[in-house]
């Protein structure tokens, strides 16, 4: 009888437990309705690591990114990620008429595999001092400069459809997107991968979910 008492002690404890944890906790670890379709269909198409595969709302970090699009473009292209930095150092050149080379410890803070693809593939950018900040949340304009450097490492093209002009003439908060971040947000604005937070507001500043990227990182793949 005391053996009963204790089973069912801890089954209405953990009942409690359970239905007590705020309702965004749990929602958190699930896609948000509006991005659940998008996200089934990126996983599915093998843009997105295991290890974003959950946590939807949470923030993503710089170093998650570059998984992110480093993948994607390899997906987008056929070819594994190793077969894709193959490709890359054979064919293509640097400024001084030769081929890249994929190199280690390319920023001080972060010997990541991925970053130094998403380096090597003119993706991803430092701190300007020689650091990559891995684990820091990668801003709004941040994300926007990363995956329009995704769009030209898959060899993407852009036809004009005046959501640009859009973009210039009725957003009022342009003002806060960085000068070196400005042309690569308003081109992603036009190719549609990214929108607005609101119809006149970028946020540039403002943090990206792990949903949000994989949202765009699947509009961006399948243009």
């Amino acid at each position: 009888m005391k053996k009963l008492r204790i089973i069912l002690f801890v089954t209405v404890s953990l009942c409690v437990l359970f239905s007590a944890a705020p309702a965004s906790a749990l929602s958190a670890q699930a896609p948000s309705q509006w991005a659940q379709s998008d996200v089934t269909k990126a996983i599915s198409g093998g843009f997105v690591p295991l290890e974003l595969q959950s946590a939807y709302g949470d923030n993503i970090t710089r170093s998650e990114f570059c998984k992110l699009t480093v993948t994607c473009v390899a997906v987008r292209l056929s070819l594994t990620v190793n077969e894709l930095i193959a490709k890359w150092c054979s064919e293509k050149f640097d400024q001084n008429g030769v081929h890249p080379s994929y190199r280690e410890n390319v920023f001080t803070d972060s010997n990541d595999f991925y970053v130094n693809c998403a380096f090597l593939l003119n993706i991803a950018r430092g701190c300007g001092d020689g650091t990559f900040n891995p684990s820091g949340l990668i801003t709004r304009q941040e994300a926007a400069a990363m995956l329009f450097g995704a769009f030209a490492a898959y060899g993407g093209g852009i036809m004009m459809n005046q959501r640009m002009a859009y973009f210039y003439e009725n957003y009022t908060d342009i003002g806060m997107i960085a000068d070196w971040a400005l042309v690569d947000v308003a081109y992603i604005f036009e190719l549609g991968v990214m929108n607005g937070v609101s119809e006149n507001t970028f946020a540039p500043l403002s943090y990206f979910t792990r949903e949000q990227a994989i949202v765009a990182a699947l509009r961006l793949c399948t243009i």
